[in-house]
Parts: structure tokens; C-alpha cells; sequence
């Protein structure tokens, strides 16, 4: 889904229960503690790799966007590594043991803390959510269309089992289907066809799909995930460059042959190389659309 979910807390978990193993070996376990009192190769191996697996965790499943986890999460567990290790070779009669129980502790709790926060804050705003992400599948689902109908595509063009399901998820899966499968492989051709009424009709919607994105972005982007962001991000730019022929050469797109005007460059040639490009960017707007439906 697009807006935030719920923060991965597992490698949290995960880690502190690593730690914890490490604890209670040293705490309990008389024989271990005098291990890791007069540590041997094998013993510091042991955990070193444990302590590397936890720190795998940390890089292979945490996603560190706040703060919070780089000024606050991140020190306490390197205090808490740290004080195992001087433990290791200085027992100091369990006093870095216990220093480093203590930020163990600390950093569950503070962890348990903000995954109840986090939760609350989803709660509080799960139906606003949901409203986004719709408007999100109607935006994807209206670029495509506009793009379905200015290359004279008719609603026939739809599986007929998939449109009268009557579950808006198939439908939607099946008009981003048309996109990728139908649309994106003859847009060159469809945008080498169209006449300036036409041209006038597609740049139109063009534009008013770029200006729905600027929407989302500006009412809705503080609610959004960074990759939701630059997916929209991305389809308003490729909606922008698909406009650039009209916008430049509003007397040669469209223009029959034998009317085009007299420039330095063949006329045909410009013209076929810009529907060309055109063409390129229509495909990269369904492909984006298609994302932005994927995630939403």
C-alpha cells in the first residue's frame, strides 16, 4: 500500500534476542562465564559471528528512515556490543556485564515504545489511508484511459469475464493489463496517426494528469512512502515529456505530409523522429501508471 504501514519491528526483536542469548550464557552458566572470563579463539569467534548476524539483521531488515534510529537505536547498540566486549576480556565482577544488560533493556523498551506508537498513529489514520490509496488506483487508472482513448481504443478491448466480475480489483488488474500488453507496444504507431484535432484532445488529458499528480503530491505526499513518491514522481515527468512535440511544434504534429511547413531539417524527418520520443514517453507513463497501481 502506499501510505505508511507499520514499522518492521521484527529485526528489532531479533537483535535484542540475540543479545539477550549472549546474557543469559554469561549470567547463568558458570562454565561459559568463565569463558568469556579467559576468552579463547573459539569462544571469541563464536561471538564475534553472533554479534555479526545481529548487525546483519540490523542492515538486511531494518529500514533506517528517522532519527530515531540513527541517533538513539544505533548507540545503544553499540554501547551494548561494546560492553560485552570489554566484558570479555576484563569481567570488572560483572559491572560491563550488567552495564550492558541495562542498555539491552533500554533498548526493548524503547523499541516497544515506538511500535506502540507507531500503531497508534496507523490506526488513527487507517481510513485516510485507504481514501489515499484509492485516489491513487483511480489516478493510474484515468492516465491510462485517457491514453486508451486517444489511440481509439474501445471498451472492447477488455477481457469481458474480468469487466463483468464486478470486483474492482480484477478490473483495475485488467486495464493495467491493457497498458503494458496492448497500448505501450503500438504507441508509436498510434501517436504517428493522430491528427492535430487529436493531438489537442491526448495533450489535454496529458496535462491533466500531470496536474493530478502535483495534487497528490502536495495534499498527500507527508502520508505517502518515498518509493510512492518517486513513482509519482516519475509519471508526472514522462506525462511532461509526452506533451514536449506539442508544446515545441504545434505546426507539425498531426500535420498531414504534404502540408507540413518548409524547415531547415526535413519536416518528415522531425516529425517522425518526435513521435518517435512522444511514443517513448507514452510508454514510460504506463509503465509508471502501472507501478503507481502496483503499490497503491
Amino acid at each position: 500500500m502506499a501510505p505508511r504501514r507499520k514499522g518492521n519491528t521484527s529485526a528489532l526483536v531479533l537483535v535484542a534476542r540475540h543479545l539477550l542469548v549472549t546474557l543469559h550464557c554469561v549470567a547463568s552458566n558458570d562454565s561459559v562465564a568463565q569463558q568469556f572470563s579467559q576468552p579463547d579463539a573459539k569462544t571469541a569467534r563464536r561471538f564475534r559471528r553472533r554479534l555479526l548476524q545481529a548487525l546483519g539483521v540490523i542492515r538486511n531488515r531494518v529500514h533506517m528512515k528517522s532519527r530515531f534510529v540513527t541517533q538513539l537505536l544505533l548507540p545503544l547498540l553499540a554501547a551494548t556490543a561494546l560492553a560485552i566486549l570489554v566484558h570479555l576480556w576484563w569481567a570488572a565482577d560483572g559491572f560491563f556485564l550488567n552495564l550492558a544488560a541495562g542498555f539491552v533493556g533500554s533498548l526493548v523498551t524503547v523499541g516497544y515504545i515506538d511500535w506502540i506508537l507507531r500503531r497508534h498513529e496507523e490506526d488513527r489514520w487507517s481510513d485516510a489511508d485507504s481514501r489515499i490509496s484509492s485516489r491513487l488506483k483511480i489516478l493510474a487508472n484515468s492516465t491510462v484511459t485517457g491514453i486508451r482513448v486517444a489511440f481509439g481504443y474501445k471498451t472492447d478491448i477488455f477481457d469481458r469475464r474480468a469487466m463483468a466480475s464486478g470486483d474492482s480489483e480484477v478490473m483495475h488488474a485488467e486495464v493495467m493489463r491493457v497498458a503494458i500488453h496492448v497500448l505501450s507496444p503500438g504507441a508509436e504507431a498510434h501517436v504517428t496517426s493522430l491528427n492535430q484535432a487529436q493531438w489537442k484532445s491526448f495533450v489535454s488529458h496529458l496535462h491533466q494528469s500531470s496536474i493530478e499528480c502535483g495534487i497528490m503530491l502536495d495534499r498527500f505526499g507527508h502520508r505517502l512512502q518515498p518509493n510512492t513518491i518517486a513513482t509519482l514522481l516519475d509519471l508526472q515527468h514522462h506525462l511532461e515529456s509526452a506533451q514536449t512535440f506539442w508544446q515545441v511544434f504545434p505546426d507539425i504534429a498531426g500535420v498531414p505530409a504534404d502540408q507540413l511547413p518548409q524547415t531547415k531539417t526535413p519536416p518528415e524527418e522531425l516529425q517522425a523522429a518526435w513521435c518517435e520520443i512522444t511514443a517513448r514517453a507514452v510508454r514510460n507513463v504506463l509503465e509508471a501508471a502501472t507501478q503507481l497501481a502496483a503499490i497503491a
